[in-house]
């Protein structure tokens, strides 16, 4: 990574903005700590931890947010989000905040979830709220009403358009759907025309003659005809004549629709409340005598937002917290001023509004972010992010930046494996994801992307060939090897070989232990890399050369020699934290990075077989190779004694007269590959899995995993049985064959009038492993056989209604 990482990153920190691209705020569903919603908790739960509390409101229709009182396991639903309800968003240390993030449903779209106005519904909804018909709710007579909102506008007639002629008393009445506070309302011209005498033109909302000019002449009154928009201080009229037109700034006689001004203060008004449209010479009895037609329009209202709502917004962007609910960082995609990042534009656009350069970044599946230049709508589009970058993020008052957040990331739901809460990323174009937007290195896909990073394939380009190869990463560390891991022996040139996969740096490596192990004599025990002779110590000796046999790894000023014996050559090392059966090897930095070349040969040898001195005595150990499998892990502890290491081994199986690698520890073998074994407590729901070789088995043990059961919704969970009183300290784990005949236990130890449950002396309900006693009769199995986890009440099907829950386990047998 770049040396100058952390200033950039320091720097950033204390710039960060909260200004987004169309001067909105922008907020990802994160948690917010020391925050809350106030005054809008529909239902609250006690004992409840985090990741319950998002289940509780996702199985609430209602529930559009939820906060959580830290420490005190209290839960509090609400029918509202922060967007809808700015005003009500207060501190409290105690608490934090989290927003629905699936399957929310949006305010007003059901009669459950009424809103209070349609600009309490595009509050909350921002650009996702559609024209259409919403639940409104009126405070002064309780009811609940369908209404048609056109962004903040709410419609306040049905199907059938209001009709206002140009005389006699003709006017338009409506009436108010509900009760609240109007800003200023508009109408919609639907049909039909007005003309003030024979001789002029029709229009739609004045008087065409020309001593009107640009005047228009419809009025909103109340029901005592008490002009309401525009306000009468905007009325005007002729000498001697009432007041009965006035001038609206951008609209005309044939305006497809009239937007009045806001009032200055608005208009309280009640539901059912008359209202009605004149025309200004029939509202004053005056001049109307020629007049003639008909002009059908729809009637929309602005409803008050209240007036705190900016002040709460801004307070609110201050207070913004970056915890999520599993209680790790998460960080909220707000546009940075006077930052922008350089070098890695790859598309401009010319005439582009900020909010338009948000969508044109959707739009490029490569794009991770964007520079706006403000005051020249030129927009930038970036192949990389500051976070993969920093030491490209430079300030730039003319810019603003911004990180690409929709279809960047989301909360997934509960995995159904065991209760916890994952987040993961959905939707995401991650750096080096697709072939289309290869990252440099392993490393500068883990800048970017953060814990978002899961280990995996990923693509990589290469300079040297101008190539892009798919490569696997684990944070970033890129792996060199394919599937099949490198191998290498003790004597006899028995390197291992691998090439590199692209040109660059290499800065070190790391070796992971895969499986076997090697010995320097007959006497010693076996390790993973290096001699256990005394005379050893702790040092090691696995070393990586080039293909000319020069060490790189560790690098040769590093190699110790023993005097006076093996010629004096050097070929172990000692490496601080590690040891000789470490799972893994990770070398010191090198002081000058390797330039290494795609396609180049590198080798991995055992110290003494690099230099060809001290090998003849070396050796194998049982079951570490493939060529040398045992028959079972007993016979490889009884073959190695304490020299045998947990890990890998081959196993001949005889039934199929296949070799297989399983896992071993002591006379155990794991059963379950690398997915745990999962058994629910009701429904079935048992856990299968599949014996790997034929044999006799004496017993079986199951390591715990994750995950719990619970038998009754009073009494906590546990790993393996239910902590209700009645059953004490007895435990409900069983292993059956396919046909649900019980293994593990013997059926004789079971106990109960149902026969489910049973006692296992040194165990208890949350024993991080059960090790069941020894089969007086070994079971004969057979490879691929199926066996099954149950939960003792769900294997007889009793007492099991309000059971919940799943643990998670490894499974071991030992072969006799």
């Amino acid at each position: 990574m770049n040396p100058k990482f952390w200033l950039p990153t320091m720097f950033l920190m204390s710039r960060i903005g909260v200004l987004n691209a169309n001067n909105q705020c922008c907020v990802t569903e994160s948690s917010i700590g020391g925050m809350y919603l106030k005054g809008h908790v529909f239902k609250m739960y006690r004992d409840q931890l985090p990741e319950e509390c998002y289940f509780r409101c996702e199985e609430e229709v209602t529930c559009q947010s939820y906060n959580v009182v830290i420490g005190q396991k209290i839960c509090e639903l609400n029918n509202r989000t922060k967007e809808a309800r700015p005003e009500d968003f207060m501190p409290d240390q105690r608490r934090f905040y989290m927003k629905r993030s699936r399957n929310r449903v949006p305010l007003g779209s059901i009669k459950e979830l009424p809103a209070k106005t349609c600009g309490e519904i595009e509050a909350s909804e921002g650009n996702q709220m559609a024209d259409g018909k919403y639940w409104i709710y009126s405070e002064e007579n309780s009811e609940v009403f369908e209404a048609y909102c056109k962004e903040s506008w709410q419609k306040i007639n049905g199907e059938k358009a209001i009709c206002f002629g140009a005389k006699d008393n003709q006017y338009g009445s409506f009436n108010m759907t509900k009760s609240g506070r109007m800003k200023t309302m508009k109408l919609i011209y639907r049909s039909g025309s007005v003309r003030c005498n024979d001789k002029t033109i029709s229009s739609y909302w004045g008087c065409t003659n020309a001593v009107y000019g640009e005047n228009l002449m419809t009025i909103i009154t109340d029901a005592n005809k008490k002009a309401i928009l525009p306000p009468a201080e905007d009325l005007k009229g002729h000498s001697g004549i009432k007041e009965h037109f006035y001038s609206l700034p951008g609209y005309h006689h044939n305006s497809t629709e009239l937007v009045f001004r806001n009032l200055v203060n608005p208009l309280s008004v009640s539901s059912y409340q008359e209202m009605q449209i004149w025309y200004g010479q029939d509202w004053i009895d005056g001049g109307e005598e020629d007049n003639s037609g008909k002009t059908c329009v729809d009637v929309y209202a602005w409803y008050e937002m209240n007036p705190k709502f900016w002040l709460a917004t801004v307070f609110v962007m201050s207070q913004i917290g970056v915890l999520n609910a599993n209680r790790q960082c998460h960080v909220i995609e707000s546009s940075i001023g006077g930052m922008s990042l350089r070098g890695h534009v790859f598309q401009l656009y010319r005439d582009q509004l900020p909010e338009e350069c948000f969508y044109l970044c959707e739009e490029e599946v490569t794009c991770q972010s964007y520079n706006v230049v403000i005051g020249q709508n030129i927009c930038e589009l970036n192949n990389r992010t500051k976070e993969a970058r920093p030491e490209d993020f430079m300030p730039d008052q003319r810019r603003f930046y911004m990180k690409r957040s929709r279809n960047r990331g989301g909360i997934k739901l509960h995995d159904g494996v065991d209760s916890c809460m994952k987040f993961v990323f959905s939707d995401v174009v991650l750096l080096g994801s697709i072939k289309e937007l290869p990252a440099e290195t392993c490393g500068e896909i883990e800048a970017s992307e953060g814990n978002q990073m899961a280990d995996g394939k990923y693509w990589i380009y290469s300079e040297e060939n101008s190539e892009v190869i798919e490569a696997y990463c684990k944070e970033s560390w890129q792996k060199i090897n394919g599937e099949v891991p490198v191998c290498f022996g003790t004597k006899n040139n028995q390197y291992g070989s691998f090439n590199m996969k692209k040109s660059g740096r290499v800065k070190t490596m790391k070796l992971i232990h895969r499986s076997g192990s090697v010995r320097c004599n007959n006497v010693t025990i076996s390790s993973y890399w290096g001699c256990t002779w005394p005379t050893y110590g702790e040092n090691l000796m696995t070393i990586i050369t080039d293909a000319n046999k020069e060490a790189i790894l560790s690098p040769a000023e590093d190699l110790k020699a023993f005097k006076a014996r093996f010629d004096n050559k050097e070929h172990f090392y000692s490496l601080p934290g590690y040891h000789h059966n470490s799972t893994e090897l990770v070398f010191r930095n090198l002081v000058n990075p390797l330039s290494v070349s795609s396609n180049q040969e590198m080798q991995i040898w055992y110290g003494q077989d690099w230099m060809d001195r001290g090998e003849e005595d070396n050796s194998v150990p049982l079951g570490s190779i493939k060529e040398l499998p045992a028959k079972t892990f007993g016979e490889i502890e009884a073959s190695e004694g304490n020299q045998m290491a947990e890990g890998k081994y081959w196993i001949y199986s005889e039934e199929s007269s296949e070799v297989i690698e399983a896992y071993c520890k002591e006379s155990w073998q794991k059963i379950n590959g690398e997915e745990s074994v999962c058994f629910g407590a009701k429904d079935n729901q048992y856990g299968s899995f599949n014996m790997t070789k034929s044999g006799r088995v004496k017993t079986m043990k199951l390591i715990h995993r994750s995950g719990s059961v619970l038998c009754n919704n009073y009494y906590i969970s546990s790993f393996w049985g239910c902590t209700h009183p009645t059953y004490g300290e007895d435990l409900m784990t069983l292993i059956t064959d396919a046909n649900k005949k019980v293994i593990l236990p013997p059926g004789e130890d079971l106990k109960g009038n149902t026969v489910h449950h049973y006692t296992l002396p040194g165990y208890h309900h949350n024993s991080t492993e059960l090790v069941f006693r020894n089969l007086v009769n070994p079971l004969s199995a057979s490879s691929n056989q199926e066996m099954q986890i149950w939960y003792g009440q769900d294997w007889k099907d009793c007492f099991e209604k309000n059971n919940s829950g799943k643990t998670c386990v490894d499974v071991y047998a030992w072969y006799e």
